[in-house]
Parts: C-alpha cells; sequence; structure tokens
C-alpha cells in the first residue's frame, strides 16, 4: 500500500482512498477546526469556574448567601458556565456531528445575545456594592450623583450598543442557513457596534 506525505501524521493512503473523497475529508476538516478551537476554549474557562463556584459556597454563611451580591455572584458563575456547555454541545459539537443538519438561526442569535449581555448582567454587582458603600438614603444626592452616574450612563450605553447590535446581526444573518455558517461567516466580530461595546467596557471596568 502506497502512502505520500510529509510526515506520519499527514499520511494519505492513495491507493485506498480516491482523490475526491481525500479533498472531501480534508475540507471537512478545515472546517470544523474553529469550531473545534472554539469549543476547547470555552470548556478550559469553564472548568476555571467550577472552583470558584465551590469555594464561594464553602467559605460562605447561610447570611451572606442571602445578600443580592452573593446571588449575583452565584447566577453569574453558572450562566458562564451554561453558556461554555451551550456552546461546546448545541452549537459546535452538535454541527460537527451533524453536519448535514441546519440549525435554526434564532438558536445561534439567543446565543449571541446570551454571551454578549452576560457581563453586562454580571457587572451589576459593582452597582449592588456602590449601594453598600453609599447608602442612598444616608448619602447626599451631589454625592450619589457623582459617584453612581458614571457606570449608569456607561452601563446604559453598552445596553444601547448591544441592543444595535443585535438588530444587524439578526438583520444579516437572515442569508445564511446553518448556526455555524451565520456566527463564522459575517464576520459579526467586525461590527461597529461590538467595538464601542468593548471600549465601553474597558471604561466601564476600570
Amino acid at each position: 500500500m502506497a502512502f505520500t506525505g510529509s510526515s506520519p501524521l499527514a499520511t494519505t493512503y492513495s491507493d485506498s482512498i480516491s482523490p475526491e473523497v481525500a479533498v472531501t475529508i480534508e475540507a471537512f476538516a478545515e472546517a470544523i477546526r474553529p469550531a473545534i478551537n472554539y469549543a476547547l476554549l470555552f470548556t478550559i474557562f469553564a472548568s476555571m469556574l467550577i472552583p470558584i463556584l465551590i469555594t464561594l459556597l464553602w467559605f460562605s454563611t447561610p447570611t451572606t448567601r442571602r445578600q443580592p451580591i452573593f446571588i449575583l455572584n452565584v447566577a453569574s458563575i453558572l450562566v458562564g458556565i451554561g453558556i461554555a456547555m451551550f456552546d461546546s454541545h448545541t452549537l459546535k459539537l452538535f454541527g460537527v456531528s451533524n453536519p448535514t443538519i441546519q440549525m435554526s438561526g434564532s438558536t445561534s442569535t439567543a446565543f449571541i445575545v446570551i454571551l454578549l449581555l452576560s457581563p453586562w448582567v454580571a457587572e451589576l454587582v459593582l452597582v449592588f456594592r456602590l449601594a453598600i458603600v453609599f447608602p442612598p438614603r444616608r448619602t447626599p444626592l451631589s454625592k450619589l450623583a457623582a459617584v453612581s452616574a458614571f457606570p449608569v450612563v456607561v452601563k446604559c450605553a453598552r445596553l444601547g450598543c448591544l441592543a444595535s447590535f443585535w438588530k444587524v446581526f439578526v438583520r444579516e444573518t437572515t442569508q445564511y442557513s446553518g448556526a455555524l455558517t451565520e456566527t463564522e461567516n459575517i464576520g459579526w466580530q467586525q461590527f461597529p457596534y461590538i467595538r464601542a461595546t468593548c471600549l465601553l467596557q474597558l471604561f466601564d471596568d476600570a
């Protein structure tokens, strides 16, 4: 059996696989490589959240568990883990294992909405921390406005950019048939709304 290839990992068995089949296999492998990379990336980041969640629950008390900050922290971690599971199984692994089955555009749109909205929701914890440090009932209005005006305005601007992006995303993805095709072909990361959201998030986190 003859074979060609520059390395054992890149061996092509010319006697058992026709050139047409080999080209098809190589094209399929090249197409699913980004999905596999994203699935591994999301899985790694999600696995980092599990010990954080265990530590948060282990060192908390019944009193702290009833606080809004604690609830939002736990919810943020669970959302992060859920996003990784949804992305790896529903969007990536489903598309790889079922290449002939097209996923509805609403599924990928829902994932993009949750993915981009989750940091905004998670950072609401900072607003509650400001409310604890500067109680609205005991803080002068001028001081309260000076402290909370900037984060509130930035968060509203971020939400407006996200809403504008979702509108454009839904319009642009109607021409594609599959979820993986949508998110990879339209270059949604290059939309100005996403760039503006990232820039505003930097100011918000600072």
